[in-house]
């Protein structure tokens, strides 16, 4: 009995310290070299990686998402990494997200992307104090708003065209 209770424990120790050494160590490391990055926490599973990042106000989300992404893929193996952005925003950031949403949605399904920026210029243009910028790579598109000290960023995957036979 002492065995197997031994073996056990050396077995999960094991695991949970490659885990934390082999995995969630170095990703940490590479999101504290990044600029913009204000709090980080990660967590691993056995087929993906969590990775929550608190941007602060000068944050550029485009460059941060893909330079965490392109660092660190050996460090992460054949997992999959899930970013997930903890955007405080406010009430108002929100409200004019909503009025935006539809045309949003529909450039992502139309695939029409061109149109997402000079719609989120419409939007800047009509709101004082309102400062959105916009990016997009093969796999993501990048939006982030910012107003009185206050920022809320969204990141919308990009789907490719899948052609029929």
């Amino acid at each position: 009995m002492m065995t197997i209770v031994v073996s056990a424990g050396l077995l999960f120790g094991g695991w949970f310290a490659y885990q934390s050494f082999a995995v969630e160590n170095p990703v940490i490391n590479i999101v504290r070299d990044l600029d913009g990055v204000a709090e980080a926490q990660v967590e691993s599973g056995r087929q993906s990686l969590q990775v929550r990042l608190t941007l602060d106000q000068q944050a550029d989300l485009a460059a941060i998402y893909r330079t965490l992404i392109d660092r660190s893929k050996a460090e992460i193996g054949g997992r999959t990494m899930n970013i997930d952005i903890v955007s405080e925003g406010s009430a108002a950031l929100d409200q004019l997200w909503s009025t935006v949403l539809f045309d949003i949605a529909e450039a992502m399904e139309t695939r029409s992307y061109g149109d997402i920026p000079e719609r989120m210029r419409e939007l800047e243009q009509a709101n004082d104090q309102l400062r959105v910028t916009t990016a997009m790579d093969e796999q993501h598109v990048y939006i982030t708003l910012r107003s009185e000290g206050q920022s809320k960023y969204v990141v919308l995957p990009r789907t490719p065209i899948r052609m029929g036979v």
